[in-house]
């Protein structure tokens, strides 16, 4: 099969409309069913930085730090990065080079 001709819509549809990404936060009590858990969704780093100023991690808690760059087609979403902590996530954020 020959494919030297063949486009692909992504570079276009990227540089075109922009890459959109959300950052997702579940915590929930350690040990506690994943249902249970809350979910957050911020559209910029700043807002996540904000929220866990005026409502920092606690010890008793678990937490889930995703860095989503859409869903698939069964609903779940496309992980970039995620970590356990705030301050992990942070740095993998930063370090991926990905402005959000």
């Amino acid at each position: 099969m020959n494919t030297q001709n063949v486009k692909t819509a992504a570079p276009e549809s990227t540089e075109r409309w922009g890459k959109k990404y959300e950052i997702l936060l579940a915590e929930g009590v350690k040990g506690g069913k994943p249902e249970e858990y809350g979910v957050y969704g911020f559209e910029t780093l700043k807002a996540l930085q904000t929220f866990r100023k005026k409502y920092p991690e606690q010890m008793k808690m678990a937490y889930s730090y995703t860095l989503s760059s859409g869903t698939t087609k069964a609903g779940s979403h496309i992980s970039v990065c995620d970590a356990d902590h705030f301050k992990a996530f942070n740095k993998l954020v930063k370090a991926s080079g990905i402005e959000i």
